[in-house]
C-alpha cells in the first residue's frame, strides 16, 4: 500500500514533514515575535527622542526669552531708581504675546524667584487652561535650585495637554547666579502628532526590515535543518 516504500524512506518522509511543521509553527511564529518587539523598541525610542528634541527646541527658545529679559531689567535697573523686583515684573508685563508657535508650542507660564525661592515676579498667558491651575503647579512641589550651566526640566500633563516644566538658573553680568526662571511650556498638538507620526513611522520600518530578512532567511533555514536532520539520520543509521 506504500508503493514499495522502505521503512527508513517513511521516517525520512515523516521527519522531513515534522521538520516543516516546526519551521511554519514554530520559528516563524517566534521571527515574527522577535519583529514585532523589535519594533516596538525602536519606534518607543524614536517616540522618546522626538520629545527630547522638543524639549531641546524649547531650552533654547526660553534662555533666548530670559537673556532679553534679563538686558530690558538690567537696562531699567539702570536707568530708574525701581526695585529689582517692580524692574522684573514691568518687563515682564511688556513682553508681547507671541503667536502660537505650531512647531514646538509656547510658555503658559513663566516665573522668577530667588535662590531661597520667593517669588520675584510672573507672568501667565493660559492656553487651554486657567492661569488659576497654572500658578498652583508652580506653587506646588519641591523647589528645584539646579546649578550653573545646569537646568531641572520634567513632562507633565494638565488638563489633558502635554507640557514641559522647567527651572533654569540665570547669572548676573559676573557670571554670579542672580536669579531663577520656572516656566511652564505648552507643547504644540502639530509637534505630538509628528512626534507619533515618527515613531510609527520608525516601528513599521523597522518591522518591514525585519519582515524582509526573515524572508530571505527562511529557505536558508529550512534548508540547513533539512541537512542537519539527515546528517542525524546518518549517525542513527
Amino acid at each position: 500500500g506504500n508503493n514499495g516504500e522502505s521503512p527508513m524512506g517513511a521516517r525520512m518522509r515523516q521527519r522531513e514533514y515534522q521538520l516543516k511543521t516546526f519551521v511554519h509553527r514554530v520559528l516563524a511564529l517566534r521571527l515574527l515575535a522577535a519583529g514585532v518587539i523589535v519594533a516596538v523598541a525602536f519606534g518607543t525610542i524614536a517616540y522618546v527622542r522626538g520629545y527630547e528634541r522638543i524639549g531641546e527646541a524649547v531650552v533654547l527658545t526660553a534662555r533666548n526669552g530670559i537673556e532679553r529679559i534679563r538686558i530690558d531689567v538690567r537696562r531699567l535697573l539702570d536707568t530708574t531708581t525701581l526695585a529689582p523686583r517692580i524692574a522684573m515684573q514691568q518687563v515682564l508685563d511688556a513682553q508681547p504675546d507671541q503667536p502660537p508657535d505650531r512647531r514646538n508650542g509656547q510658555f503658559a507660564a513663566v516665573r522668577f524667584h530667588d535662590p531661597r525661592g520667593a517669588a520675584l515676579a510672573e507672568r501667565v498667558v493660559p492656553i487651554d487652561t486657567d492661569a488659576a491651575t497654572l500658578a498652583r503647579i508652580l506653587d506646588s512641589g519641591t523647589r528645584r535650585f539646579p546649578g550653573a550651566g545646569e537646568l531641572w526640566q520634567q513632562n507633565i500633563d494638565i488638563a489633558g495637554h502635554p507640557y514641559i516644566h522647567m527651572v533654569i538658573p540665570v547669572m548676573d553680568r559676573h557670571g554670579a547666579l542672580a536669579v531663577y526662571t520656572e516656566g511652564l511650556f505648552r507643547v504644540s498638538e502639530e509637534a505630538m502628532a509628528q512626534v507619533r507620526r515618527t515613531a510609527l513611522q520608525t516601528a513599521l520600518y523597522v518591522n518591514l526590515i525585519v519582515l524582509a530578512t526573515t524572508l530571505l532567511l527562511y529557505p536558508v533555514i529550512l534548508t540547513l535543518m533539512r541537512r542537519l536532520a539527515r546528517y542525524s539520520e546518518s549517525l542513527l543509521a
